[in-house]
């Protein structure tokens, strides 16, 4: 019998040496000798035991160290491949296709320090936003290849969506005069500083998928999460969310929320915030 698989990629920055292991969804940090070795250890009927090299031999009793604390385990897999047959990925491309991602605009309000397109200009004067021809459109073809599909999702992006929600309620008001078969949700992710009233009454008439970008309590989110004029926005982020709450508690329920953690930041008192600030108590939080 073979050797179980396993199934991992090696991955490098400027300065460091990256392992992603499947087993258990973890990223693990090498020394450069070790990531340039590993393959030889990993890879089924390589495990490198001719190489007598200090390095080699230290990346045997790495692996091992690894697999011992959890990392690095077997996969039942014995072969991969993309589908079955050349008709299951044409059923699916053509007939069940289950979402749709829309990136409605480019403009955001907010200059998160660790955003790439923070100081790009399509944040600026030089942002755009999708034209309800182009979002009719893909909603035409998105209505005709999920026919089959068993669950169906619109989500919209940006920069920051609700920037666009005039083109989001047309889009929606769209694909519910068009739409047969399976029920549509809809998504899209927030840095919820310009919830308004109005706004809380749509998303909960329609029970938006909701993920709100919330990095803990004022002084760390604070830190990143800044507007292009340098002040600070968790206090319009939780304005938003009592907006939501009262607008429909129900619904406020199934609000999840999405944490950077940033480099010297205290998990603990992060962790304490969503554990104990009403708001995000009990709800589910991606970290």
């Amino acid at each position: 019998m073979p050797n179980p698989l396993t199934l991992y990629a090696r991955f490098r920055t400027e300065r460091h040496f990256y392992i992603y292991d499947t087993f258990s969804n973890a990223i693990l940090q090498t020394p450069k000798p070790i990531w340039e070795r590993i393959d030889q250890v990993l890879l089924e009927g390589s495990p490198a035991q001719g190489n007598s090299s200090e390095w080699a031999t230290r990346t045997r009793e790495a692996v091992a160290d690894a697999r011992s604390a959890g990392f690095l385990g077997p996969c039942d897999l014995t072969a991969m491949a993309f589908y079955e047959s050349d008709s299951t990925l044409h059923t699916r491309l053509t007939r069940a296709i289950s979402q749709l991602a829309l990136e409605v605009t480019e403009r955001c309000n907010l200059r998160c320090h660790y955003c790439a397109f923070a100081n790009d200009e399509r944040r600026n004067s030089h942002a755009s936003e999708m034209s309800l021809a182009t979002a009719t459109k893909a909603i035409s073809a998105f209505l005709s290849h999920s026919v089959e599909a068993k669950t169906r999702t619109v989500s919209f992006w940006g920069g920051e969506p609700l920037f666009a929600l005039s083109l989001i309620r047309k889009v929606v008001d769209h694909v519910e005069t068009c739409r047969a078969g399976a029920p549509i949700s809809y998504a899209f992710t927030t840095n919820g500083t310009l919830i308004k009233e109005a706004t809380a009454r749509f998303l909960s008439a329609y029970k938006f998928q909701l993920l709100v970008s919330l990095d803990g309590p004022r002084h760390i989110h604070d830190r990143n999460r800044r507007g292009a004029n340098g002040a600070g926005s968790f206090d319009d982020t939780l304005a938003g969310l009592r907006l939501l709450r009262t607008t429909d508690p129900e619904y406020y329920r199934d609000v999840r929320f999405n944490c950077v953690l940033s480099r010297d930041t205290s998990l603990d008192e992060v962790l304490q915030f969503f554990n104990t600030e009403p708001l995000v108590t009990g709800h589910d939080v991606t970290i």
